[in-house]
């Protein structure tokens, strides 16, 4: 079996790789979309064997959702879903320094579904359903982006405010005046 810790951040992966024993196998900074993924494919094929597939490929990182999550499990692989303070516990457990780092985080990611996986919960695939829910919503964020005027991606939209103006007082318990009506956005263009 081949164990992979990956710790995301919002442009690079930090991930490590380790056999059965804990011997750490590689290490890497990957970026973040295709580039990234086939070169931790490419890590990932280097170091199993001819007889293992990518079943016996167990991975811990600390998101169950997006792009990069669901590239690992359409290419076969156990990904585990690991809250990041159960994360940060862990690594209290491990370390007496206390110290945080990505390529340490990655460490004891993989070192949570090498000796841990039984107390972690795997991630299941979505269905035809919820990609189709997915899909419209992210149209829905898009076209929202290009009406609000906001530029770039829906995430950056979403830290920016629509406009600067201060808020609205609410009325009662955070309720608007029956009076005042909601602006809509064919009002803002």
């Amino acid at each position: 079996m081949l164990f992979v810790g990956d710790d995301w951040a919002e442009e690079h992966h930090d991930v490590e790789l380790q056999d059965e024993i804990g011997r750490r196998l590689a290490k890497a900074k990957l970026p973040e979309g295709t580039a990234g993924v086939l070169r931790l494919h490419a890590m990932i094929g280097e170091h199993l064997g001819g007889d293992d597939d990518v079943t016996q490929v167990v991975m811990g990182i600390e998101t169950d959702r997006g792009p990069w999550v669901q590239a690992l499990i359409a290419a076969g692989y156990l990904v585990y879903a690991i809250n990041p303070l159960q994360v940060a516990r862990y690594r209290e457990r491990r370390s007496a320094s206390g110290g945080k780092s990505d390529t340490a985080d990655a460490h004891t990611l993989t070192d949570m579904v090498r000796a841990d996986r039984h107390q972690l919960r795997p991630v299941a695939g979505d269905s035809q359903q919820s990609e189709a829910v997915k899909v419209v919503t992210r149209a829905h964020e898009t076209v929202f982006c290009a009406v609000s005027g906001h530029v770039g991606s829906p995430v950056a939209a979403r830290r920016r405010p629509v406009n600067e103006a201060p808020m609205e007082p609410l009325y009662g318990r955070g309720q608007r005046r029956r009076s005042q009506k909601v602006p809509s956005l064919a009002a803002q263009r």
